[in-house]
């Protein structure tokens, strides 16, 4: 059995064919795909419009294998029963038992609360949505210029407080996403899935008991 994990692909309305067909390429061969959260993001589009886009053409591939944790970029509250379009169940966190480990999953914002959830700000009130949305797309175009800088600089730093915030027994392994930055320490019970952005893409996969942390590109 092949378990796929991945996350923070911060999916809008507008479609990108090369994430698009190295998603597919990722996804079609798992047995079983957790997503992480911040699948779509819901500061800078809106659930329905994301549905109705043409990332629709990746759902049958998850629907029926994938169990979808909510992120602080696409919580519960700003979706709706349509989630069931991709994915057969969806979480705030999960727990398995893979590779001789209790595995425990979930997208990371509530050990480690960034701006958003510092300020309280609620994404479901226009005002707010407005400013998480401008500030989003500031960010976002910062990043696109050096994404391989941030992730080992500011999103690293991140990675690592969360790291530091759990305290895994023998055999336990916490896996997140949330803060961009890919990283698997086996010997201290942590992985961070990275992302799927900005051309960068990083995953874990569970396969013959081999937990692999796999990094690349798509364009």
């Amino acid at each position: 059995m092949k378990i796929l994990i991945f996350s923070d692909t911060h999916l809008t309305e507008k479609f990108d064919p090369e994430k698009y067909r190295f998603l597919k390429k990722i996804i079609q061969p798992a047995d079983k795909v957790f997503i992480l959260g911040d699948f779509w993001d819901g500061y800078l589009t809106e659930f329905d419009a994301f549905i109705n886009s043409r990332w629709r053409n990746l759902f049958p591939y998850l629907q029926k294998k994938t169990i979808y944790l909510f992120g602080n970029h696409d919580p519960e509250k700003l979706s709706n029963k349509k989630r069931s379009l991709f994915c057969k169940k969806a979480e705030q966190k999960h727990k398995l038992k893979a590779a001789g480990r209790n595995i425990y999953l979930e997208h990371g914002n509530k050990l480690l609360p960034l701006i958003d959830d510092i300020l309280n700000l609620k994404p479901e009130k226009k005002f707010h949505l407005n400013l998480l949305k401008y500030g989003q797309i500031i960010l976002n175009k910062l990043i696109n210029l050096r994404p391989s800088f941030f992730q080992q600089t500011y999103f690293r730093k991140k990675t690592l407080e969360l790291k530091n915030k759990i305290k895994p027994a023998k055999n336990e392994l916490y896996i997140f996403g949330h803060t961009h930055c890919p990283m698997l320490d086996l010997e201290k019970g942590f992985g961070n899935t990275g992302f799927i952005n900005y051309g960068l893409a990083s995953y874990i996969t569970i396969e013959n008991s081999q937990i692999t942390l796999h990094k690349s590109r798509y364009r």
